[in-house]
């Protein structure tokens, strides 16, 4: 774009700001990693946090684990459930199908790095991955 500031990444590197960039990179992880991949390499961003969860035991029944970014929580159960969550108050819920799963998170990344101010750690996580496998 003209007129547009420069990019402060080094050359080559994924802005994390841009959705276009980010959502073939983790649609790439999912379909080579799957969803183990794509939650590890998410929680190398900065923001998101994993809650592993926990199995069941006896009378109590097993919790799936969660992947919390700012307001957003993913419940990581088939299917995959987003929420938004305010005050621990559960404002919305839906599920999240596995082909619209990249796309979601790429806003995600993009939201929460803006908001933390961190693009060179959200950027090196998604560049190095993006070396590992190709989109």
């Amino acid at each position: 774009m003209i007129g547009s500031p420069p990019s402060p990444l080094p050359e080559g590197f994924i802005d994390p700001v841009d959705p276009s960039q980010t959502t073939p990179i983790l649609a790439s992880v999912l379909r080579e990693l799957g969803w183990p991949g794509l939650i590890d390499l998410l929680t190398r961003i900065p923001g998101f946090q994993l809650d592993a969860g926990r199995p069941g035991r006896g009378l109590r029944r097993s919790t799936p684990g969660r992947l919390t970014a700012g307001e957003n929580v993913f419940v990581l159960a088939t299917p995959l459930i987003c929420e938004h969550v305010v005050g621990g108050i559960v404002l919305s819920r839906s599920e999240v199908s596995a082909g619209a799963a990249p796309a979601l998170l790429a806003k995600l990344i993009a939201e929460t790095t803006r908001r933390l101010g961190q693009v060179d750690d959200a950027s090196a996580a998604l560049s190095a991955i993006r070396d590992i496998v190709a989109p």
